[in-house]
């Protein structure tokens, strides 16, 4: 992502969750679906790719959504009913992936001139079950070297 004329470099992505059944337009890096209750966790992963010049160090932040307020509590939204979820740096999903305001949330590397992948773990905890539709945020990968 080093091209020597910034320091930071952002992709959007989406996050959606579909109640009803599986959207295969739906192009997003996390779907959580179909989810029907939510009254245990419903885990998903996705994948950010970081291409960075050879010896670069670089950190990969996720911004809290659209509506979100941390890490762990981001929000997908349909009118005015939501859906919270959280990003993870981990499998066990206990080191939130932030953009840097929660200390210690963002991942560190080192650029090869290859493209490395980072998954991103995704979780949507137990909670009231709001009305059938399609949920859905955008969150911002920033790339900081």
């Amino acid at each position: 992502m080093h091209d020597g004329s910034g320091i930071n470099r952002s992709t959007k992505l989406r996050c959606c969750c579909d109640r009803r059944r599986q959207l295969p337009g739906c192009h997003t890096e996390h779907r959580f679906w179909p989810a029907g209750v939510l009254s245990s966790n419903i885990d998903a992963t996705g994948r950010a790719t970081v291409t960075c010049t050879p010896a670069t160090a670089y950190t990969v932040g996720l911004s809290n959504g659209m509506s979100g307020t941390s890490p762990t509590n981001l929000r997908m939204t349909l009118g005015g009913a939501a859906v919270v979820y959280g990003l993870y740096k981990d499998a066990g999903r206990s080191q939130p992936w932030g953009d840097g305001a929660t200390p210690g949330s963002t991942v560190a590397g080192t650029g090869t001139g290859a493209a490395k992948g980072y998954t991103v773990y995704g979780r949507v905890p137990p909670q009231t079950t709001p009305t059938p539709g399609t949920y859905s945020d955008t969150f911002v990968v920033t790339v900081t070297y």
